[in-house]
């Protein structure tokens, strides 16, 4: 899992979607449904890529998984810059911010 996922950020880091999304292989999918932090480094992976709705799906699915840190995700990961203008990211991103609020109490 580890290889696959360095073989995507290699892909990703030259923009490469196609390879990106070719690097994915089902047993790293496998993991990153299940794992909030593999997860997010896949929505890493395809906003970097290029690839906005991959990336958007994966950082719905980290959100989902417990990866709820909204000031990392919704200013500070530079790795989501790609995805950051998209309605559905401030969606996500508003929803998020409500679950963090809570959590600070």
């Amino acid at each position: 899992i580890w290889t696959n996922l360095g073989l995507m950020l290699q892909s990703a880091l030259q923009g490469d979607g196609a390879s990106t999304r070719g690097r994915f292989t089902s047993g790293t999918k496998t993991a990153a449904e299940k794992d909030e932090t593999f997860a997010w480094i896949i929505a890493d992976c395809f906003a970097m890529a290029g690839e906005r709705e991959e990336s958007l799906d994966w950082l719905e699915k980290a959100i989902g998984l417990g990866f709820l840190n909204y000031p990392f995700l919704s200013k500070l990961d530079p790795s989501l810059e790609n995805i950051r203008g998209e309605k559905r990211f401030e969606e996500l991103m508003k929803n998020l911010k409500g679950e963090w609020e809570a959590l600070q109490v």
